[in-house]
């Protein structure tokens, strides 16, 4: 890269940094709010010395595994050194949001090309949905920059001569991913096929840069299975959330609701003996609400269609419960009056990613780059609306519906430029 394009890169940096603590300074007196307010008190935590505090989901003062751990101790990291507490947070998720541009600018790069690079990271720096989700604490913070990076890591491995150096990397960020979010799980099945796909020797060595990618992968996430072993006496691999995420969505008050609505499980009439239960830690807790929820759905299948419909309609904030999407926006930290701002910027989005879709299929524009990386979306996206969608869950594919946007825009200039010398002849 040459020296002006270096600088040019680091001026979008630094407006994209200053435009997201101008979003923090922008609503300087917020304070945490629903999975904010949890994230700070477990940062507040750590930084005090004392761990994880004890759960809110089960007994009290028994232990809790809601949260995966990355988030939690970044932010007790950041917390303890600086000494401030929510805004100290928040000026570091401005620093983690900017880190995803430059990477995102990468990413882009090495598979589509320089073109669709910077028109990338350009929509990234000023992105509404992503100025605004780094000012408030939650945890797609941290796994965004994870997210690109892997797969970027991916992409590398792809080229070098050497590349089980690079599918370490790439396991090692898949693992602290899943510590993040436990979706990250579907990025190791990701980068673990795109090593494959790159080369495909024969034999025994056509498993070694998978198998490189889930072993790094794996050693990342261990230490925190052994913790949670100690603490449940069971097998939690990672968090202690897909129950009540499922059985949110998946019971019969929620039923009787229109547009897929979620309800928490606490509300739930059959539910509420559970929570406080002094038998019963988290682990227990999940397992019973995951076991109810999934026979719900399997007795409704009708009901999985429709929260999938209404599900993808509120990720897109086109329709859905409006009390999910209002209470989404209050974690993401997104003010009021910034609300229909937001909306508008992903509803736009969301039209120039269909656009870019059909550029990449009828190949005009820039290159489709390697398959696999659109996998990542897919897989997200699969396992995700049938749940629980909003926009704030929307955030892991938001990288991606940048990058289509990206593909859009240079696809319709470069159909204009041809254009133009037409309609003068």
């Amino acid at each position: 890269m040459s020296r002006r394009s270096l600088l040019l890169l680091a001026v979008l940096l630094a407006g994209a940094l200053a435009l997201r603590v101008a979003a923090v300074a922008f609503d300087a007196g917020a304070v945490p709010q629903i999975d904010a307010a949890d994230y700070d008190r477990h940062a507040r935590s750590i930084a005090a010395g004392d761990g994880y505090p004890p759960t809110l989901f089960a007994a009290p003062g028994s232990p809790t595994a809601v949260r995966p751990p990355a988030y939690p101790y970044l932010l007790g990291a950041v917390y303890r050194v600086t000494g401030g507490g929510f805004d100290a947070g928040r000026l570091a998720g401005a620093v983690l949001g900017t880190l995803l541009v430059v990477l995102l600018f990468a990413l882009a790069e090495l598979a589509w090309g320089r073109r669709t690079a910077w028109m990338a990271a350009g929509l990234a720096a000023v992105f509404p949905p992503l100025v605004f989700l780094n000012s408030s604490l939650v945890s797609e913070a941290l796994f965004l920059p994870l997210e690109v990076a892997a797969l970027a890591a991916v992409l590398v491995a792809r080229r070098a001569p050497r590349p089980l150096p690079w599918a370490a990397l790439a396991g090692v960020l898949c693992g602290v991913a899943t510590l993040t979010r436990v979706v990250g799980l579907l990025l190791v099945v990701v980068a673990a096929a795109g090593v494959w796909a790159a080369r495909r020797p024969a034999g025994r060595r056509a498993l070694a840069a998978p198998a490189v990618v889930a072993g790094c992968a794996a050693l990342v996430v261990a230490p925190w299975t052994v913790r949670n072993a100690i603490e449940f006496d069971s097998f939690v691999p990672v968090a202690t959330q897909e129950g009540i995420n499922l059985s949110g969505s998946y019971n019969a008050v929620a039923d009787e609701r229109p547009r897929g609505a979620f309800v928490p499980p606490s509300a739930v009439p059959d539910n509420r003996p559970l929570f406080g239960e002094p038998s019963l830690d988290e682990a227990d807790v999940n397992r019973v609400l995951t076991r109810r929820g999934a026979t719900y759905a399997l007795e409704h299948p009708e009901r999985v269609g429709e929260v999938t419909w209404w599900s993808l309609l509120r990720m897109f904030d086109v329709a859905g419960d409006p009390t999910v999407t209002r209470i989404s926006y209050v974690e993401s930290g997104v003010p009021t009056g910034l609300r229909r701002l937001t909306s508008a910027a992903i509803q736009v989005a969301a039209v120039l990613a269909l656009l870019g879709i059909a550029a990449l299929a009828l190949r005009r524009g820039p290159p489709r780059g390697p398959r696999f990386v659109w996998l990542a979306p897919a897989l997200l996206l699969a396992t995700t609306a049938p749940v629980l969608g909003t926009p704030r869950y929307r955030a892991p594919l938001d990288p991606f519906i940048v990058v289509l946007c990206a593909i859009a825009v240079l696809a319709l200039a470069g159909r204009l430029r041809r254009r133009g010398p037409a309609a003068r002849a």
